[in-house]
């Protein structure tokens, strides 16, 4: 299967997909929610430049095992897919990753203690209602219904085991492991995208949704990792 199933990838966050006609440009969806100045620039996520996949996948079920970073710089080797997905399973699975975004963003908004932190988990929780409106009107435009795949399914189970490590942290342990966290999801992710998904998306619409879907995923990877740069 997948480098995404044989790493044990989950994912996080998602963030508003603009009409699937092309990207208007939109103000900081950070901005609204902030309610400290920090140091960071006025961030647009459809405005950055995606950065490249990474060559290798981070293990994700380590992670949270024996320490902050335990687990963080195993690096297996990268494997292609073994089949195609359906049109139906690229849909479950972006769902899926919605779904996981919104149950992170959820325990995140309650738990973290750095207001970078919290304002990134509430704004997570408002754009992926946006992504949820995208989907259902691409689901009934191509006339498609989600059906969950092993990717999809082992994406389930990563999630679950991700939030049961999450809750074990604490204040600035929490922020951190969080952060790190959609950090190595986005990687991963965005490395699904262009290993199996693209190459295997046929419906037009569909393409369109997946297609600004990473660039908007590599946008918010942009924000995480610059979040996690100022908590280390």
């Amino acid at each position: 299967m997948q480098s995404l199933i044989k790493c044990g990838v989950l994912m996080t966050l998602l963030v508003p997909l603009g009409a699937c006609g092309g990207n208007k440009p939109v103000q900081d969806p950070y901005a609204a929610s902030r309610t400290t100045t920090t140091t960071s620039a006025t961030y647009d996520p459809r405005a950055v430049a995606e950065p490249a996949a990474p060559d290798t996948m981070r293990v994700v079920e380590n992670t949270f095992g024996g320490g902050p970073n335990a687990g963080i710089d195993a690096t297996p080797p990268p494997v292609k897919p073994e089949r195609l997905l359906t049109d139906a399973e690229i849909l479950a699975f972006t769902s899926e990753v919605r779904m996981a975004a919104t149950a992170m963003a959820e325990l995140a908004k309650r738990n973290a203690v750095d207001n970078d932190v919290k304002n990134y988990a509430a704004v997570m929780l408002t754009l992926n209602r946006d992504v949820e409106t995208k989907e259902k009107s691409v689901s009934r435009k191509a006339k498609l219904t989600p059906a969950e795949s092993d990717v999809s399914s082992q994406l389930k189970d990563e999630t679950h085991a991700t939030i049961a490590a999450l809750r074990k942290r604490r204040g600035n342990e929490f922020d951190r492991a969080y952060i790190e966290s959609q950090v190595r999801a986005h990687q991963n992710v965005l490395e699904a995208i262009d290993i199996q998904l693209l190459p295997s998306v046929q419906n037009s619409e569909l393409k369109t949704f997946v297609t600004q879907l990473r660039q908007q995923i590599a946008g918010e990877l942009a924000k995480a990792e610059e979040i996690k740069q100022r908590l280390q």
